[in-house]
């Protein structure tokens, strides 16, 4: 029998595989990184809503008058 049991055709164990695959983006969001992150990818989703709200109406004061 080539390879041991939980082992795929390569040699590599499930859990490894599991190591080196990229993370969801709710296990980056919600995972355990550095309070400095979070606050930052918090401030970014803020200013992005920010950005688009000042737009927007701009865009509709401008179709207003």
């Amino acid at each position: 029998m080539i390879g041991g049991q939980g082992e795929d055709s390569c040699g590599k164990s499930a859990s490894e595989e599991e190591a080196h695959r990229p993370l969801a983006e709710s296990e980056v969001l919600h995972g355990n990184q550095p309070w400095y992150q979070v606050i930052h990818i918090r401030l970014f989703i803020q200013f992005v809503h920010l950005m688009l709200y000042l737009c927007l109406n701009l865009f509709f004061y401008k179709n207003s008058h």
